[in-house]
């Protein structure tokens, strides 16, 4: 994405206040690209003549690639080059838009239930604390019991470092997608280092909601 690097170095020269990890501040990115990508992907029947729900395929296709993308850099004994991924997937996501948006909504629910306990530790505990000294509360709660709560608060860490790249580049994905030019730009930046960290994000938050499950799993036993 245009700018990847500086954003998110501002973006974590931004949250990191005091010694603390930026629990708080990974909360609200989190909370504010969850309704983003909501609003961008309701799950409903979509019509690509009419100009209102263009956008929203639009938003459907960057999002359905990059999954693919994502699944590619999961795959090391894969073979195909991230623009052969783009053509294959594009025909699919074309016809697959409410396969599209209700995966996406399942995974931003399944993040939001994980990080629940983190969130929920933050509105309990810190008040009317500044920034910093709710985070060194949190951080203090997580260290304390590090079982219950450092797999939890290490995802949304991750969630906030992925949101905050979605939120400071807000204006250039509505332009993409008010625009109608997701393909176009698929193609010119998939090979791109900057698209490339971007899916290294979206990949470690991917990996953290499946070890939070498999962990669960185990727990039952």
């Amino acid at each position: 994405m245009i700018g990847f690097y500086t954003i998110l170095f501002l973006g974590c020269i931004g949250a990191v206040v005091g010694d603390a990890p930026p629990y708080v501040q990974s909360s609200e990115a989190f909370m504010y690209a969850k309704t983003f990508v909501s609003e961008k992907l309701p799950i409903r029947k979509m019509d690509i003549h009419k100009a209102s729900d263009r956008p929203h395929l639009s938003f459907a296709m960057l999002t359905g690639v990059t999954g693919g993308l994502v699944l590619l850099k999961n795959d090391t004994s894969h073979k195909k080059t991230p623009l052969e991924v783009v053509e294959e997937y594009v025909p699919l996501v074309w016809h697959a838009y409410s396969a599209v948006s209700q995966k996406a909504q399942s995974v931003l629910n399944d993040a939001n239930h994980k990080v629940s306990l983190i969130i929920n530790l933050i509105n309990s505990i810190c008040g009317s604390m500044n920034v910093e000294k709710c985070n060194a509360e949190v951080d203090k709660r997580v260290k304390d019991s590090p079982f219950i709560y450092e797999p939890p608060a290490n995802l949304l860490l991750s969630l906030g470092n992925l949101s905050v790249v979605i939120r400071d580049n807000e204006a250039t994905i509505n332009s993409i997608i008010e625009n109608d030019n997701d393909i176009p730009y698929l193609i010119h930046n998939v090979e791109t280092k900057e698209f490339s960290s971007f899916l290294t994000l979206v990949q470690q938050v991917v990996m953290k909601l499946s070890a939070l499950a498999y962990r669960r799993f185990l727990s039952d036993f």
